[in-house]
């Protein structure tokens, strides 16, 4: 009788635009894990709010109208390589994928209510992952001290202002999105502003205190990346 693989979770924390969405393709390609999308799922929240002419600095609004929506990680919450959200039953994965959507996500993801919510789903999906012996890989800002503590491997990823700044700016070239390197290191330096000094769940200004392994891609490509993840999890085993 063959016995089920022990199911673990590989947490990667770190700021925006770091690269954090490729690498998890590429390790749960590697791993043929799951992939629990959670920026997707504030990314969505703002989403919602943008459409329903919510103001983002609303907090009363914005928690009113996160009773009345129905946020879902992939068609079965099975996602595979490529994470798949669904906002009230349909597919925004493209939509939530811009500016105002990254941007509202920072402000939605500072409302202690909405935080709470988010984990309590966030927990649940990946506990019933382990539960099933796959190796759930979760990404995120905050996952490894306040989402998953007990993750088997916690990694804060990191490169550059610049660095990020040009990578986000090639992606919102790709979807048509004009954006001058100016704006873009503008966009990153106010996301870090909110995200490293937020009173809830800021991002650790010290990841190697709080138990994390730092990985800076600044000079890394994308393989290069996945390849030293890899390694410090086979240290981790």
């Amino acid at each position: 009788m063959k016995t089920q693989q022990k199911g673990f979770v590989i947490a990667i924390d770190g700021p925006a635009a770091a690269g954090k969405g490729t690498i998890v393709q590429l390790l749960t390609e590697h791993f043929k894990g799951v992939n629990i999308y959670t920026g997707g799922m504030y990314r969505a929240l703002a989403l919602k709010c943008i459409r329903s002419d919510i103001d983002l600095n609303d907090s009363e609004q914005i928690i009113h109208i996160l009773n009345e929506t129905k946020i879902d990680l992939g068609a079965d919450g099975s996602m595979g390589a490529v994470a798949q959200i669904f906002l009230d039953g349909g597919n925004v994965t493209n939509e939530i994928r811009t500016p105002k959507a990254a941007l509202g996500a920072g402000k939605v993801g500072q409302i202690k209510q909405v935080r709470q919510v988010m984990l309590f789903k966030q927990r649940e999906i990946a506990q019933r992952f382990v539960d099933q012996g796959r190796v759930v890989i979760i990404d995120g800002q905050d996952i490894a001290r306040s989402v998953y503590p007990q993750a088997k491997v916690k990694i804060f990823l990191t490169a550059t202002q610049e660095e990020r700044a040009k990578r986000r700016k090639k992606q919102y070239d790709k979807q048509g999105i004009n954006k001058t390197m100016s704006d873009m290191l503008e966009e990153i330096k106010i996301r870090d502003t909110n995200d490293f000094t937020r009173e809830l769940h800021p991002l650790s200004n010290v990841p190697e205190k709080d138990g994390y392994s730092v990985v800076d891609s600044t000079n890394l490509n994308e393989l290069e990346t996945k390849d030293a993840i890899v390694e410090i999890v086979s240290k981790n085993k």
